[in-house]
């Protein structure tokens, strides 16, 4: 398959707009076209025992779930390791894409996999994002009041295409000259340009038809369930040491760095609450229980 179609692939899975505006998403190592994908080779982080494992598997595009590019390079030498491996795929002509927190933020993704360790009755993001759209597909609504005979011919003569949409007319007042009308359109950002021609165009130039004129940017929902970490709400209560165990299990770990609250232990009765939270913030392992105390200490279990 053609590099661009597996990238657009991976995109329609989770769009790269929704990642961290910090981040470093999307295909960070584009070799030389054509390049047809046979075989991809997954992994956590691009590291050089790894790509001497790709390299042999013979592979045309590593996706890394960290940036294997994350801050600026100045220089591609071989006297650091990042450097070394961004090289080394370049002269065997192998892509490199990170996902990263788009795959963090989407339903269903490292967030939703984390958290199911767990039983939970209701989970929901820490901070929702918004649809990259509105679902009417316009980005701007735009309002105007005209004269009756700039009214009919406008909703006559403007090209209503994708980028123009005529909602309606509200009558408003009536003066001894004509009635007065607040025309409704949404629009693309081009679509604003077209539509004030138009009405530029049927008001001879006269710029004070433009002095009712508003333009809002339409407000996107939520999206549902996705966003940036996760908040679970357990289905019942939970001692740390389960908590402990369960996330061991999960992630096939032997050990867990964990901070406690002083005076708190795995074997006391410190247990969870049905309504309390635990949060992943990002993918990192760290648990807030609303423990009175707030000086905690870092141990290893």
């Amino acid at each position: 398959m053609d590099l661009r179609l597996v990238c657009k692939r991976l995109n329609e899975y989770a769009n790269l707009s929704i990642a961290c505006d910090w981040d470093n998403v999307g295909l960070l190592v584009e070799p030389s076209e054509p390049l047809l994908v046979t075989k991809m080779f997954l992994t956590n982080d691009l590291t050089e025992p790894v790509l001497e494992e790709a390299i042999k598997k013979e592979v045309n595009l590593i996706v890394s779930y960290h940036p294997a590019i994350f801050r600026p390079l100045k220089k591609l030498t071989q006297s650091d390791w990042k450097e070394r491996s961004i090289v080394k795929c370049i002269e065997k002509r192998i892509a490199i894409y990170s996902p990263h927190t788009s795959w963090d933020c989407i339903e269903g993704g490292i967030n939703d996999w984390i958290l199911s360790a767990f039983e939970t009755k209701k989970i929901e993001p820490v901070e929702p994002i918004s649809n990259l759209i509105h679902p009417s597909g316009f980005t701007k609504n735009v309002k105007i009041n005209v004269s009756s005979d700039i009214q009919e011919n406008l909703v006559k003569n403007v090209t209503l295409t994708d980028s123009i949409r005529f909602i309606g007319a509200k009558k408003l007042i009536q003066s001894n000259e004509a009635d007065f009308f607040e025309m409704e359109f949404l629009t693309s950002p081009k679509g604003v340009v077209a539509l004030m021609e138009s009405i530029r165009s049927l008001n001879n130039s006269d710029l004070n038809a433009f002095s009712s004129l508003r333009i809002t940017n339409m407000e996107k929902p939520l999206m549902k369930n996705s966003g940036l970490g996760r908040l679970g709400y357990l289905s019942k209560p939970l001692r740390l040491k389960e908590v402990v165990e369960k996330v061991k299990s999960h992630f096939q770990m032997k050990t867990i760095r964990l901070a406690i609250a002083n005076g708190k232990s795995l074997g006391r009765s410190l247990s969870l609450k049905p309504v309390d939270i635990f949060k992943f913030l990002f993918k990192k392992f760290y648990f807030d229980y609303h423990l009175k105390k707030t000086c905690f200490v870092k141990k290893i279990f």
